[in-house]
């Protein structure tokens, strides 16, 4: 039982552990509240026969089980602390400062408790408590971690904003200030132009505004995401749509496996995650020659992957392009690739998988991201 309870990951494992132990350790029937048996935050049971099971959940149990958790005192059948025709024997796991729940059992020889069977049990819930302690402060661990990395992701966040936001805003100022001001000696195509400009940094900072929300949706404290079975094709189908609405130009090649592909997700996120590499491939990779988007099923993951042909990335920047730190050396930051591949990033995390970034052999950069299917959760290389 010790040695199961070191390689268990979660409470429900613990319990089960437990249970699992006590009922093999005694041959009998056996209940493990975790909180009051009235009304417990976790219960997990064990039966010898249905007969068991209507004793154990039957109201007189549970109350005397219930002056177990209260008094922090062993109470039933072979106990001091017994009540009339109470037939289990409810032993609370407690420490000096917390009282964790109460063990039950049901033993097939009513009337008749072996103290050594009881001092056993006993025993197994000091093993459980020591179990439950130590889950804990991993799980208290893991979300200390998890802050940490959400405000690492904040201030990442802040400097890229900080950066990427000023020159699209001094621009749209500068040229709106021209037209006002100069707009009787300026020809009509330069009045065009500085127009087309103003119409792109404003398109660029809507863009912005949307991949923030998607973050504030994500990270929103309490949020929880929302993810039902989507058709891959149609989610590549409606990101392609939108990123030709805006760039009718642009060269995408789509390539999808034949079979049908249900992936839990967002699909409003997920579109996201496409239009953002597919927006950074078009303005980025230096060349107007296609670009390819392609979907893959491997095992229990689907690989999604927007290829360019153009100049690639820096292999300086390769191990801190989803972080948010920004190491362009031009001085026109609305061209760098931003805040959107930090998004990226956290989105395809919150839905379990990964997302990495290559250049490729032949030229051009290669962005992949991986989603599990039917919610399965597994490492992926």
């Amino acid at each position: 039982m010790s040695k199961a309870l070191l390689s268990a990951n979660n409470i429900d494992e613990i319990m089960q552990i437990t249970i699992d132990s006590v009922y093999a350790a005694n041959q009998c029937s056996a209940v493990l509240y975790i909180g009051s048996p009235v009304s417990p935050k976790k219960k997990v049971t064990k039966y010898v026969n249905e007969k068991d099971e209507l004793i154990l959940e039957s109201i007189l149990e549970q109350q005397v089980a219930e002056q177990a958790f209260q008094k922090g005192e062993m109470t039933g059948l072979g106990t001091e602390k017994t009540s009339q025709n109470c037939l289990g024997t409810y032993i609370p796991f407690s420490n000096k400062d917390r009282i964790y729940g109460v063990l039950g059992l049901l033993f097939s020889k009513n009337g008749y408790i072996e103290n050594d069977a009881l001092q056993f049990a006993n025993f197994m819930t000091s093993q459980t408590i020591l179990a439950i302690d130590r889950q804990e402060i991993v799980d208290e661990s893991q979300k200390i971690l998890l802050e940490k990395e959400k405000e690492n992701m904040r201030s990442n966040l802040l400097r890229a904003i900080s950066h990427d936001l000023r020159t699209p805003l001094t621009c749209i100022l500068g040229s709106t200030a021209t037209l006002m001001e100069n707009r009787s000696m300026l020809q009509e195509d330069v009045c065009d132009r500085l127009l087309s400009d103003i119409h792109h940094d404003a398109e660029w900072l809507i863009q912005m505004v949307e991949n923030l929300l998607s973050v504030t949706k994500i990270s929103g404290e309490g949020t929880k995401l929302k993810k039902q079975e989507e058709v891959v094709e149609e989610i590549v189908a409606e990101s392609v749509a939108k990123i030709q609405k805006r760039f009718p130009s642009s060269q995408i090649r789509v390539r999808v496996p034949d079979e049908l592909l249900l992936v839990p997700m967002d699909a409003m996120l997920i579109e996201q995650v496409l239009i953002n590499l597919m927006e950074n491939a078009i303005r980025h990779s230096g060349t107007a020659k296609p670009i390819y988007l392609t979907v893959k099923h491997l095992w229990h993951h689907v690989y999604f992957s927007v290829l360019d042909q153009g100049i690639g990335i820096e292999e300086e920047r390769l191990p801190h392009i989803f972080d948010g730190t920004t190491s362009s050396k031009s001085s026109d930051s609305s061209r760098g690739l931003g805040i959107g591949l930090p998004i990226c990033k956290t989105i395809i995390s919150a839905h379990g998988g990964e997302i990495y970034a290559k250049n490729n052999e032949n030229g051009g950069a290669n962005f992949t991201f991986v989603l599990p299917m039917k919610g399965e959760v597994e490492h992926v290389q």
